[in-house]
C-alpha cells in the first residue's frame, strides 16, 4: 500500500530494475546494472509527479516518511548505482484541438520497441491508462498484449487504474494475463485522499523474490534507502520478505492504515448498494445515464465551453 498513486510507481519500477539485472546476471554478465526505460503513457493526465517517480526521484519536497527533507527532482539515494533509468513522456491529445492522436498507439508501441532494441537486457515499463483524468483509455490493450506475447519478461506490462472507472472484470484479467496494477480507494469509490496500492500477480512477485534472493546484502540495503522516504516494512508485509527485513523498524505509516480503513468502507459500501440494486448491470446503465445527461446539458453552452473527446 501507498500514499498515492505516484508513490505506486515505485513496485513495477523495481520489478523492472531486479529484472534487468537478473537478465544480466543469467547472460553471464560480470557487471550487472541494469537498464530500464520507464514508458509515461497520457503524459499530462495521469499524476503530475509520474515521471519523477518512473525514474526514482523525488517528485515533491514533503515526502510521507521524513517531512520536508526532499529536493524535489533529485535521485532517491543509492538505488541508481544498481540500474540507469529513464521515463518517456507520450502525451496523448493533439495540442491544437484536444482530440486523441489519430496514430497513438503505433506512437506508444515503436517507443517501446525502439527502447527495447537499444539493449538485449533492458527492460521496459509500459503504462496503459485505465481512465486519465479525462478519461482516455490508452493506449488500446492490443499494444501491451501485443509486445508482451513477444517480449515475455522484458515488457513490464502496467495497468494505471488509479480512477478506478472501471467494470468490475478489468482487473482480475490483467493481474492474469499482463502484469501489476494501480489503484486507489480515493477517485471513484470517494474514500480519503493518499489511499493507494499495487496489485502485484503471484507469479511476478514470485520473481521479484527470486530476483532478491540473488542480490547481494548491500544491494537491498540499497533498495530498502531508496524506497525508505515512501515504504515502511508494514506497507511491505511479508510480500517482499527479503526488503521487508531490510527496512527501516519501528515506524508504522499509522495515517495511511487510517486512509485505508476508510477507503475499504467505501469500497464495501459500494459493493453492498450495487448488490442491492440488482447488480453491476444496473450501476452501469445509471452510471452512463448520468454522464450522457451531465454531458448533454453542458453542451449546451457551446462555444462557451470547448469539449475534449471522451473515450465512452
Amino acid at each position: 500500500i501507498h500514499p498515492s498513486g505516484t508513490d505506486a510507481e515505485m513496485i513495477p519500477l523495481l520489478q523492472a530494475v531486479l529484472g534487468s539485472r537478473d537478465l544480466k546476471r543469467r547472460a553471464g554478465e560480470k557487471d550487472v546494472r541494469g537498464s530500464v526505460v520507464n514508458i509515461v503513457c497520457c503524459a499530462g493526465e495521469v499524476g503530475s509527479g509520474t515521471r519523477k517517480a518512473a525514474e526514482a526521484r523525488f517528485f515533491s519536497q514533503t515526502v510521507p516518511l521524513g517531512g520536508n527533507a526532499a529536493v524535489d527532482g533529485e535521485e532517491l539515494p543509492a538505488i541508481h548505482k544498481l540500474c540507469d533509468m529513464k521515463a518517456i513522456e507520450l502525451v496523448a491529445r493533439s495540442s491544437v484541438n484536444g482530440d486523441l492522436l489519430e496514430d497513438y498507439d503505433e506512437l506508444v508501441e515503436q517507443t517501446a520497441r525502439d527502447a527495447l532494441a537499444e539493449d538485449p537486457h533492458r527492460v521496459v515499463v509500459l503504462h496503459t491508462i485505465a481512465g486519465s483524468k479525462t478519461g482516455l483509455c490508452v493506449p488500446s490493450p492490443r499494444v501491451a498484449e501485443d509486445l508482451k506475447a513477444e517480449f515475455g519478461e522484458r515488457i513490464i506490462s502496467v495497468l494505471d487504474a488509479c480512477q478506478m472507472r472501471n467494470g468490475p472484470t478489468l482487473i482480475p484479467r490483467w493481474l492474469g494475463e499482463m502484469g501489476p496494477v494501480l489503484m486507489t480507494s480515493s477517485k471513484f469509490y470517494g474514500g480519503p485522499s493518499f489511499g493507494s496500492g499495487v496489485f502485484v500477480p503471484h507469479s511476478d512477485l514470485a520473481n521479484m523474490n527470486a530476483s532478491l534472493e540473488k542480490e547481494p546484502a548491500h544491494v537491498v540495503a540499497d533498495i530498502a534507502e531508496a524506497y525508505a522516504s515512501y515504504l515502511t516494512s508494514y506497507d511491505i508485509g511479508t510480500l517482499l520478505p527479503r526488503l521487508h527485513d531490510a527496512m527501516p523498524t519501528g515506524f508504522c505509516n499509522t495515517g495511511l492504515i487510517l486512509r485505508w480503513a476508510a477507503g475499504l468502507h467505501e469500497m464495501e459500501s459500494l459493493n453492498t448498494a450495487t448488490v442491492n440494486a440488482g447488480g453491476s448491470h444496473v450501476a452501469e446503465d445509471k452510471l452512463r445515464s448520468w454522464v450522457f445527461q451531465m454531458r448533454s446539458e453542458a453542451q449546451k453552452y457551446e462555444p462557451d465551453l470547448e469539449f475534449v473527446e471522451p473515450i465512452d
